[in-house]
């Protein structure tokens, strides 16, 4: 997206929220369905879901961030952003299911994707104005499945529901980079295994960091971690990501070798790295400065 597309994305998303901010946790479902109705008015929903995304990951995540930070009723993070990429990274696909829907993402309880066997414990995040849930199992396979009643959340706007099969769930196809696994070299497992163990590191940081928010603590020098967490987690991903596809390199347009490329500002943009050290030796560790 160019500099100039993704400001006036931004703007008009900033203006939706101006328009559509909660005042308190008393919404009625009139509200709501006009709040739902004049998101998907923005036209945000292809931001990742063609083919060939209009968005990079990072300049959705920088959305998703300026979306989160009003008291919104609306979804965005599951039915614009999340589905529709489940739905674009699969090998085959069989879209009719959800041609005429909006899906949502099912995760467990605890933010992570579903494994085959965790369907009862499922729940859709992100439901308001979703039709179904889109489940990835530990195997890449993405199933539909139904939404249930509401069910508890520490968000006090958002809908989040149940998510089950009701049956037979519909099976929609299958991530391709999955199948890879099995035939990378020890090296590269070791890598991808690095991968995941930074995403899980920030996914438990921001955890602490909602609880907080919702606690009522204010942000503070903390969030130089996040910084720094999320930096080294973007940067290795797609290292890593060239490493496993290596014609990414040779691809015209390839959207990994992009995205590789815009992650290496990540240790400048929002604060550099070294700045950030720097404010956690200070105000965290308390270190003295050096004479």
């Amino acid at each position: 997206m160019e500099a100039e597309e993704f400001r006036l994305v931004r703007e008009a998303l900033r203006a939706f929220a101006a328009d559509h901010r909660c005042g308190s946790a008393e919404v009625g479902q009139a509200e709501r369905t006009a709040a739902q109705k004049a998101l998907e008015g923005l036209g945000l929903g292809e931001l990742r879901g063609s083919a060939q995304p209009l968005a990079s990951a990072q300049e959705c995540a920088l959305l998703a961030e300026e979306y989160g930070r009003q008291p919104l009723t609306t979804s965005f993070l599951g039915t614009v952003l999340l589905a529709p990429e489940a739905l674009r990274l699969l090998e085959t696909a069989d879209r009719t299911a959800v041609s005429e829907g909006t899906p949502t993402v099912a995760l467990t309880p605890d933010l992570r994707f579903p494994g085959r066997d965790d369907d009862a414990a499922s729940v859709a995040w992100d439901a308001e104005g979703a039709t179904g849930a889109l489940g990835v199992g530990d195997d890449g396979t993405v199933r539909l499945l139904g939404l249930g009643t509401l069910a508890p959340t520490t968000d006090p706007l958002r809908s989040v529901r149940s998510a089950h099969s009701g049956g037979p769930a519909t099976e929609l196809g299958r991530q391709e980079l999955r199948d890879r696994a099995g035939r990378l070299p020890d090296g590269l497992v070791s890598a991808v295994g690095r991968c995941v163990v930074d995403y899980q590191v920030l996914v438990a940081h921001a955890r602490r960091r909602t609880a907080e928010r919702l606690a009522g603590r204010a942000a503070g020098p903390e969030s130089s971690v996040d910084k720094l967490l999320m930096t080294r987690a973007e940067q290795r991903l797609y290292e890593t990501a060239l490493k496993v596809l290596p014609e990414e390199l040779h691809r015209e347009g390839g959207a990994v070798y992009g995205e590789y490329l815009y992650s290496r500002a990540a240790s400048v943009y929002g604060g550099t790295s070294q700045i950030q050290r720097n404010v956690i030796a200070k105000r965290l560790l308390r270190l003295p400065s050096a004479p």
